[in-house]
């Protein structure tokens, strides 16, 4: 059993530094068969761990906020179950609370090579 490394393409909504890694794993026996294992690994500082602190943040400390983003999360499950992690990221990137954390960050979508630190 191995994992491997993907570095999720500019245009997946995923990627938010040009040094984001991400490890993925199709899980393939017991009951997680068919779901996806992902850890997502960035630098302290960088735009990525920025805008995940800042959405940690408010979901611990409003209620709407967090309602957002689960519900986010739970319309954009779909297309994990059909596999596809790059359109869960993207769906589950079309909520206000991710715009307005990336807008934060300085970080405008679709991602800009260029703008990446």
């Amino acid at each position: 059993k191995q994992w491997y490394q993907r570095r999720v393409p500019i245009t997946a909504g995923g990627r938010l530094h040009k040094y984001d890694l991400w490890f993925v794993k199709t899980m393939t026996e017991g009951f997680l068969a068919g779901t996806f294992m992902k850890i997502h690994l960035t630098q302290l500082g960088g735009n990525a761990a920025n805008v995940i602190q800042e959405v940690r943040d408010r979901c611990r400390n409003n209620q709407e906020d967090f309602d957002s983003y689960k519900n986010s999360k739970v319309k954009a499950a779909q297309h994990m179950a059909e596999g596809n992690m790059l359109l869960y990221k993207q769906a589950k990137g079309d909520c206000d609370l991710l715009r307005t954390a990336h807008a934060n960050n300085g970080i405008n979508l679709p991602l800009d090579l260029e703008k990446l630190d």
